[in-house]
């Protein structure tokens, strides 16, 4: 979690948060706000999972790899994902915006596919040292006879986000995916742990049915219109 600190500005790829005084403003891609927040009340930034910008309509995440990969073999790879993220005042819930741009596509046919998420990750090959500012997601790989796998795809409703301090910023993870290679694509499902050691859990503040609550309850804090 990143705190905005009054006077300060916060930039996350195409997100950005400044403060000074008691105005707060906000913008990514697709939406511009500010808001009157006393300068005694803290304001934290949230990653939380890429499910609500610029509408909810999506439960799964497909990730489109940049080429085709040929799977032959039991393997483990580690991806770049994206992720969005609450501001708060407090513990009330202001807005939730993007750091990335949003696109949505159909996974199987037009009449009963799944509404996913869609974004372009490539493979990180040294995650310890990656300094991006997307998520990274470790996803083992399971393959019963060799094929080409186009990407990755898995339904994003139970899965934890966790973080880990780097530097100044931070760096965000998701749950441990265990994947299965079945007609060009690889299947995942989540296995609810860490990726790795050490990382800290973020609590799931934005989920199915609540966002709506806490922003219901917002309370000491105006919203103007840019």
């Amino acid at each position: 979690m990143i705190p905005v600190k009054v006077g300060s500005e916060v930039r996350l790829n195409e997100f950005v948060a400044e403060r000074s005084g008691n105005a707060l403003r906000l913008r990514d891609p697709y939406s511009s706000q500010s808001f009157e927040v006393p300068e005694d009340v803290g304001v934290l930034i949230v990653p939380v999972l890429p499910m609500n910008v610029p509408k909810r309509v999506a439960t799964h995440l497909y990730l489109s790899f940049e080429s085709p990969i040929v799977f032959e073999e039991p393997t483990e790879i580690w991806a770049a994902m994206p992720y969005e993220v609450a501001v708060l005042a407090g513990d009330k819930v202001l807005k939730v915006m993007s750091p990335f741009k949003v696109k949505h596509t159909v996974f199987g046919t037009p009449a009963d596919g799944l509404i996913c998420r869609w974004y372009k990750t490539r493979l990180i090959d040294d995650p310890e040292g990656y300094a991006g500012v997307e998520a990274l997601g470790k996803v083992t790989v399971k393959v019963e006879k060799p094929d080409v796998v186009s990407g990755l795809i898995f339904d994003m409703r139970d899965v934890n986000l966790y973080i880990a301090e780097a530097g100044e910023g931070l760096r965000v993870y998701y749950d441990l995916l265990s994947g299965k290679v079945k007609e060009g694509v690889l299947r995942a499902d989540n296995t609810a742990r860490p990726p790795l050691e050490g990382l800290r859990r973020l609590p799931r503040i934005v989920g199915p049915g609540r966002l709506a609550g806490f922003i219901a309850r917002v309370t000491g804090v105006i919203e103007r219109e840019v």
